[in-house]
């Protein structure tokens, strides 16, 4: 009996023994709180509050180590079934992307950075017409680029008269204005570059200046360069002792000065009239901190009896033959006023570019806009002559003086030249012309 009773206890024991290993969980990593060293500013899981088995293992991959690291996140292979909720809506609640925002980028992506054709000098900067295009014109020429440069850079330009010239691509041009400002062909010329998107740069007289001084400032508010050309634009200025040219010249920067209100705003870029050199004036203007501009194209557009198509004939003539320059003009002539919509149209057909010159420095971004008075007003010609502002001759008399002065001190001027190494322009049929007033 005692034999039957120990193997019955053994089947017993066995049996249990058996059945505690088929309810036993499987192995696995305890993770305990105690295990991982918590700074005093981490969540701590309160005794009171049981957390699901896997809550430890999460809290501890996203709190800093001693050390001030994070610890790497598992990577779970299921979520709850309010996690997964979740996810969808806030996924759902992204915007979606368009097309018109996913290109650009895709295009962005493709391209190369910088294009080597589209690369500035340090001197030149991108034209605002260029990135905003021109309101009201999707068609106009605009400016292709703008081009900052200094006197301790330049101090002589133009190939009419100098070796140096402005640094222009193929087909890019810089349109020049002398001698106004004067109503209403000043307006009418700010009218048509304001349609274009143009830019020009103007040297201005002072005796024109001083007493419209709302035009200057239209001139400069309107993004032009304004310079100077004297104060009283005297035709034959090489024959006036340093002294007056010195008067002249320190003249008309006080009244363009005046004018603007604003001496930041006058760029050092002067044009002697007539484009009468010398050395000695040259020397004085360089000493002034002065660029001395000349001309590379001269439209003549001061010609007796020059219709507009004529004007704009010679420039394109003479430009395509150079195919890049600094253009001559004046903003006084009627003729110049109505040739200026052709001109820009047949820049733009022909592929010409035109270009932006500013001085370097800081200047102010605008001048407080002045109205014109109803003496001002009224007293706009029909007709401008040459002497308008002043009661001389009249524009005949003050032609005949040009060409008389020429005259004069065409051999000297030749001999000055070729003592500079400079091009000898007296064998140029246009030599006679090139001067104006």
């Amino acid at each position: 009996m005692r034999r039957y009773a120990i193997v019955g206890l053994c089947l017993v024991g066995g049996l249990a023994w058996a059945v505690s290993l088929s309810f036993a969980p499987s192995a696995k990593p305890a993770v305990s709180l105690a295990k991982i060293e918590l700074p005093s500013t981490q969540w701590q899981v309160a005794p009171s509050e049981p957390k699901p088995a896997e809550q430890p293992a999460v809290q501890a991959a996203v709190q800093p180590d001693a050390k001030g690291a994070e610890l790497p996140a598992p990577q779970t292979e299921l979520q709850s079934g309010e996690v997964l909720t979740a996810d969808i809506k806030a996924a759902a609640a992204q915007p979606e992307v368009t097309a018109s925002i996913d290109k650009p980028i895709v295009q962005a992506a493709l391209e190369p950075t910088v294009k080597s054709d589209d690369v500035a000098s340090p001197h030149e900067a991108p034209a605002p017409q260029v990135a905003q295009g021109c309101p009201g014109n999707p068609d106009a020429l605009g400016v292709s680029r703008v081009l900052t440069i200094s006197p301790t850079e330049y101090s002589l330009l133009g190939t009419m008269q100098y070796k140096q010239t402005l640094p222009l691509k193929d087909h890019e041009v810089v349109l020049t204005f002398d001698d106004g400002p004067i109503p209403p062909y000043t307006n009418s010329i700010l009218d048509t570059l304001a349609a274009q998107c143009v830019k020009a740069t103007y040297f201005l007289v002072g005796e024109m200046a001083r007493p419209r001084p709302y035009l200057v400032r239209r001139i400069y508010n309107e993004g032009h360069s304004i310079g100077t050309h004297t104060q009283n634009h005297p035709l034959a200025i090489q024959h006036m002792s340093m002294q007056s040219v010195e008067r002249q010249v320190d003249g008309g920067i006080d009244s363009v000065d005046a004018a603007l209100g604003d001496p930041k705003a006058l760029s050092p870029f002067f044009r002697i009239p007539g484009l009468g050199r010398t050395n000695a004036i040259e020397h004085f203007l360089e000493a002034k901190g002065l660029v001395t501009w000349s001309a590379d194209i001269d439209t003549n557009d001061w010609w007796r009896g020059s219709s507009p198509g004529a004007i704009v004939q010679r420039a394109m003539s003479r430009l395509n033959a150079k195919g890049r320059g600094i253009i001559l003009m004046h903003d006084i002539h009627p003729g110049t006023a109505l040739a200026l919509p052709m001109l820009l149209k047949q820049l733009k057909a022909n592929g010409y570019h035109v270009v932006q010159v500013v001085a370097a420095g800081d200047r102010p971004k605008s001048l407080p806009d002045l109205v014109a008075t109803g003496a001002e007003k009224e007293g706009w010609p029909r007709v401008l002559h040459a002497d308008a502002e002043k009661g001389g001759p009249v524009k005949t008399a003050m032609r005949h003086r040009v060409k008389l002065a020429l005259g004069h001190t065409r051999h000297r001027r030749a001999a000055e030249r070729k003592e500079a190494g400079q091009v000898d322009y007296t064998a140029t049929a246009d030599h006679r012309l090139t001067r104006s007033y």
